[in-house]
């Protein structure tokens, strides 16, 4: 199914603008593999739930190491010949894992609450 819509005057300059301002710019092509995030987002959080356990970090510091676990395994594993895709992919990986593990803490909480109540 096709959507056509008409542009006023404006968001044509806009959109014309837009067009030229992308295809000058030349974005880096990021490959990334599936199985590295399936895997990597599940390392990040068990090493991260092992130092804090292990070395009794304080809780605010946690997301900070789980964002340079995430980082130092897309730089040095996942893409190791394409460092800023590594930036850029390691960021993923680690707010990945700090948002898989906030959700999976938060679902739990809510349901042992509903077990009490």
């Amino acid at each position: 199914m096709v959507y056509q819509f008409e542009l006023n005057k404006n968001q044509q300059n806009a959109h014309n603008k837009l067009k030229k301002v992308c295809s000058a710019v030349d974005f880096p092509a990021i490959q990334t593999n599936f199985w590295d995030a399936v895997f990597a987002i599940p390392i990040i959080i068990v090493l991260t739930q092992l130092i804090k356990v292990y070395f009794k970090l304080p809780k605010w510091f946690v997301p900070t190491i789980a964002l340079l676990f995430g980082l130092g395994i897309s730089i040095f594993i996942s893409h190791k010949h394409n460092t800023l895709g590594g930036i850029f992919m390691g960021w993923f990986y680690g707010y990945a894992a700090i948002g898989t593990y906030a959700s999976l803490k938060t679902n739990i909480i809510s349901y042992r609450n509903k077990q009490k109540n």
